[in-house]
């Protein structure tokens, strides 16, 4: 720095101090210069950390949230046994589809059987008109006191995929009872959330209002396909042929549909302690790919530097070390931080509640899990491989 005939601003044991920090040799200019290089950065960080909390500690909340006291979830209906009961009755009912697009024909006419045996109110009420639709499917009419024009529609399956490797199961995939595990009853088996409980849901719902002598006030419709596991051609195709025949008979136009969703979430993001239940108000489209490899075959001795096999499964990693771009900001994913933040432990509430500066940390922190990733991106799931011979 320059000696000449400037005179230092502070003096400290012999040094020569521009701003308290540096020790140095300074001229007006310089001083200028070097405080403003040193606190610059501190000030726009501390600005921005400032603007950050700020932000955090106006959060509001952006819906009304009703607090359930623990001691009402203890008191279950004296009827809940009998209900989770009909559940497990409906799932020893092997309703099986599977990929080559075949369904077990009798086991989906038992289980018809079974909804009239277990709903007898419904099936018998002069409210409710039961189509069976392609012979394997429902559709049910249910007509309210009061037409608006716009029902609604309620839709589950009762169709389940394959149970898979048997020795993956702790019980028999298909034991449809009441099982206790730490504590806790549950109904054990294939379909008990996907989604023979909406099914059982539903109808136990309608029961109870029919039995009690009321009758609900908007009409609606109930749809159970039969093949939703195989992509519903049979089943949800036909049903909404059928139902869209209805709708012009009737001079109606379906308000909103009501199909089945996620789960109750625990821990679905770092800093929330509350449970969380999203609502689906989107759906993904799928695409089915199939890749194969042909190659000249040689004997195991000699063979190829690359074999088909060889050749297929590098392309299969490769698929999974790629993934689909992050869409975090252009789904609905982004709006349901903003919802969840207000909730959250305050430094996550930081992170929550600032997506404007701190996306791209809230995005590594879904990437972590396969379940929340799976909002994030297209997915890619390998999910059947064959290959091979041997003479």
């Amino acid at each position: 720095m320059t000696r000449g005939k400037h005179r230092p601003f502070e003096h400290e044991t012999g040094s020569r101090m521009c701003c308290g920090i540096c020790s140095c040799y300074v001229t007006r200019t310089t001083k200028c210069v070097c405080c403003t290089l040193l606190w610059a950065p501190i000030l726009a960080i501390s600005a921005i950390l400032l603007t950050l909390v700020i932000r955090a500690a106006l959060v509001e909340e952006r819906f009304h949230m009703v607090e359930i006291k623990d001691e009402s979830l203890k008191e279950l209906p004296d009827d809940a046994v009998e209900w989770a009961g009909k559940l497990a009755e409906t799932i020893r009912i092997e309703t099986i589809s599977y990929d080559s697009g075949e369904t077990e024909t009798q086991a989906l006419l038992d289980l018809h059987a079974k909804l009239r045996q277990l709903f007898p109110t419904i099936f018998n009420s002069p409210h409710v008109e039961v189509t069976i639709v392609n012979d394997l499917s429902l559709l049910l009419e249910v007509r309210g006191s009061l037409y608006t024009g716009r029902p609604y529609l309620l839709a589950a399956h009762l169709d389940v995929v394959p149970a898979g490797d048997l020795d993956h199961w702790d019980k028999h995939p298909f034991l449809g009872q009441i099982v206790e595990q730490d504590g806790k009853d549950y109904v054990y088996g294939r379909g008990s959330i996907d989604d023979k409980h909406s099914v059982v849901g539903i109808l136990e719902a309608l029961e109870q209002i029919l039995k009690s002598g009321d009758v609900p006030k908007r009409s609606f419709y109930i749809a159970l396909g039969h093949d939703e596991e195989i992509g519903g051609k049979n089943g949800a195709e036909k049903i909404a042929e059928e139902l869209e025949d209805r709708l012009e008979i009737n001079n109606q136009t379906i308000d909103f549909i009501l199909d089945e969703g996620t789960f109750v979430m625990q821990e679905v993001l770092p800093g929330l302690e509350d449970d969380v239940i999203y609502i689906g108000v989107v759906e993904k489209g799928w695409l089915e790919l199939e890749l194969s490899v042909e190659g000249v075959q040689h004997h195991s001795s000699f063979p190829p530097r690359e074999t088909t096999i060889g050749i297929l499964a590098a392309g299969l990693a490769n698929l999974e070390h790629n993934p689909h771009p992050s869409k975090f900001n252009e789904g609905p994913e982004y709006e349901t931080i903003n919802y969840l933040a207000p909730y959250a432990t305050f430094l996550y509430k930081i992170i929550f509640s600032n997506l404007w500066l701190l996306s791209s940390a809230v995005q590594a922190v879904f990437s972590a899990k396969p379940e929340s990733d799976s909002v994030l991106r297209t997915t890619t799931a390998i999910t059947v491989v064959e290959g091979g011979f041997k003479h």
